[in-house]
């Protein structure tokens, strides 16, 4: 019965910071050497990453003058989210993530074109 708890411990945690397309691969998963690609694509991945790169663009583009208020608009939203879901996992380090989330927007302000893409 311990075990049982601990396991529905654990997919709460998991189900409050998973994606349902990254639920489904966990789900699915089956230990091997070589992953089999699935519809799902590999473990480990979100089936592609260009949502995340046109967000990490469009930060880019904001002009110098309004960089600092929307820095402060995504970090707030961010925090919402954050916030949700350690109700369920309070592991979350939601200053800590808020800080890393912070630093990489930087960084991505900061590289050139090149280093971008």
């Amino acid at each position: 019965m311990e075990h049982q708890e601990t396991m529905d411990e654990i997919g709460q945690k998991l189900s409050a910071v998973l994606t349902d397309k990254q639920w489904t691969i966990a789900k699915d998963f089956r230990p091997c050497l070589v992953p089999k690609k699935t519809d799902n694509g590999l473990i480990g991945q979100d089936g592609g990453s260009s949502s995340i790169f046109e967000m990490l663009s469009r930060i880019r583009e904001v002009p110098g003058n309004r960089f600092e208020k929307a820095l402060k608009k995504i970090l707030s939203r961010t925090e919402e989210r954050l916030m949700k879901a350690a109700k369920n996992n309070p592991e979350i380090d939601v200053n800590g993530e808020l800080a890393t989330l912070e630093s990489v927007i930087r960084k991505v302000r900061e590289m050139n074109d090149m280093e971008f893409r």
